[in-house]
Order: structure tokens, then sequence, then C-alpha cells
């Protein structure tokens, strides 16, 4: 496949499967459980094993973006989608909502030139309870 020759990646038919299931899913976010069950419904022989050090591999390389949801569990993301957005992530439902606020970028922006830093990336997570669980 065209993205692991582009990303320096062996290709192997697990890793093969993997782009091209994670390319195809129409859910936005999702989770390694999710790549397996899409997997196991196509017949993959593709392991457990397999699908999360790939999903770890895809991250490493940039192709994907994780965001961590504590314990251990992340979600995922195709890179470079579109433009940069940040999460709201529902306890209660799980639900993942996107949004962009101008006003949040710029005080990054702002903290980091105080601190002389330079960003090159960053993630907000906002953790609470949606409207529908409310």
């Amino acid at each position: 496949m065209d993205l692991l020759l582009k990303h320096n990646i062996r290709s192997t038919q697990a890793r093969a499967e993997i782009a091209k299931l994670i390319f195809s899913l129409r859910k936005r976010h999702f989770s390694a459980e999710d790549v397996l069950r899409n997997l196991r419904r196509k017949n993959s022989k593709a392991s457990r094993a397999s699908t999360f050090r790939t999903l770890k591999l895809f991250y490493e390389k940039g192709i994907l973006e994780a965001i961590d949801l504590g314990k251990g569990f992340k979600i995922y993301e195709v890179s470079g989608n579109d433009k940069h957005h940040d999460h709201l992530y529902c306890l209660r439902c799980g639900k993942i909502i996107e949004f962009e606020d101008k006003n949040i970028e710029k005080l990054q922006d702002q903290a980091c030139r105080k601190k002389s830093f330079k960003a090159f990336k960053h993630t907000l997570r906002i953790v609470g309870i949606c409207k529908e669980c409310k």
C-alpha cells in the first residue's frame, strides 16, 4: 500500500488491512477495539497484538493522532484530515465532540510567547458530561 511505503513502514498483510480499514471507517474517532471489531467482520487474520502494535506505529509515524482518555484508553483519528480542533469527552456515554475556539488558540500562543517556548502541536481534551447525559 502506498501509505506504508510513503512512511517507510514494512508492509505486512495485517498492516495493509488495518491501513485500508482506518481510512474507510465512517467514524471520525475510533478505538483499537473498533478496529478489531471491523477486522473480525471482514474475517481478517490480524491478531489483537498486531492491531495494537500497528496503531501505535501509525501514531509514531504521524499517520494517526491519539487522544488519551485516561486509564490507558486511547482513541485515534487520521492525521491531517482538517484544521486543528480540540475535544470534549463525555464520561458517561463516551461521546466525543470536536470544537474550535480562536480565543483558546490565542491564549496558548500567548503562553508560549511568554515562556519563549516553540510549540509544534497541542491537544486539549475537556472531560465532563454532555447535555444528553446531564
